[in-house]
Formats: C-alpha cells, structure tokens, sequence
C-alpha cells in the first residue's frame, strides 16, 4: 500500500471514531424525554436513530466476515450513475439526498428505551466495525454493499458510513 494510500486509511479512521463518538457525545447529553420521542412528523426517535445506525454496523460486519450484506436493490447502469452524479456531491457536501430511504434490513423495529446501553453498544459496533476493516484493508475484494451504490471499496465504504453518522447526528434535537 502507497504511503498517500495509508495516509487516507489514518485520517478515514480517525474521523470514523470522531465521529462516532461525537454522536454518541451529543445524544447522551439529550432530555431523557427525547430519546423515544420522534424528531419531527414521519421521522424516527434518537432511539431509532442509533438502532438504524446499529444495524448498518451489524449488516456491515456480516458482510466483511464473509456473509451477506445489505441487498444491493439497484441495477449496474443505475449503480453507475449514482456513484458519478450523487456519491461525490456526498463525499464533498456531506449531505445526503432528501427523500433518501433506508433498506427494510436497517430500519429500526424494536428499540430500547435505555439510552446509556443502546449507545454503548453503538460505540463497541463502531470500533469492532473499523477494526474489521481496517484488517481487511489491503485484501483483495474487501468490500461494502449499498443498497443503491452497489459493491464499494473499503476505504470509500468507511467514509460512507462516517457521513451517514454526522448526517443522523444533525437530525438529533
């Protein structure tokens, strides 16, 4: 792997862990009335929230140790435009696309009122998830599946799930 290659690796794990703490900091310093309550019409709970993005984590290590991963649900043309037109409008704005919906494998359908457990499982996900990664880093087909992007490489998979954390960070209260 190329010094600049590894560079990339270094700063996508640091932020990834910033990150994850970071959203783990700010829910655990919300109202306890919040966590089960929804951010707005039609959208999820804090608690939702961490479950969703619990389950990524979860879907993600199935996958990295050799079992299924989130079901790509777009064609190879699509998956080809997307990651031309919308993937570096997120990689540079950090935004994802209104309107966006979660595949059914990593919508919330139970969650758990105890704010303090659900994040610390979050927080051992995160780091338990990097480090599978990181040791698949420079094996060949080491990869994520997005349910529109299709297959992606590692390194473009983490920074993924880094900006979808921020992204369901700034939708908490």
């Amino acid at each position: 792997m190329s010094a600049e290659r590894d560079e990339q690796w270094q700063e996508a794990t640091r932020q990834h862990l910033a990150t994850a703490r970071a959203f783990v900091d700010a829910a655990s310093k919300l109202n306890p009335d919040s966590w089960v309550r929804p951010v707005g019409a039609g959208k999820w709970s804090p608690a939702e929230i961490t479950e969703h993005l619990k389950l990524v984590y979860e879907e993600s290590l199935r996958e990295l140790r050799g079992g299924t991963g989130i079901k790509i649900r777009s064609g190879w043309l699509l998956q080809r435009f997307l990651r031309l037109a919308i993937l570096p409008r997120i990689f540079k704005s950090g935004k994802f696309p209104k309107g966006a919906k979660s595949p059914r494998e990593v919508r919330p359908t139970t969650v758990t009122e105890d704010r303090h457990k659900t994040l610390a499982q979050f927080s051992l996900l995160a780091e338990e998830f990097q480090s599978e990664l990181v040791k698949r880093k420079g094996l060949k087909g080491t990869r994520l599946s997005h349910h529109v992007f299709g297959h992606m490489k590692a390194l473009e998979g983490l920074r993924l799930v880094t900006m979808h954390i921020a992204h369901h960070q700034r939708q908490l209260p």
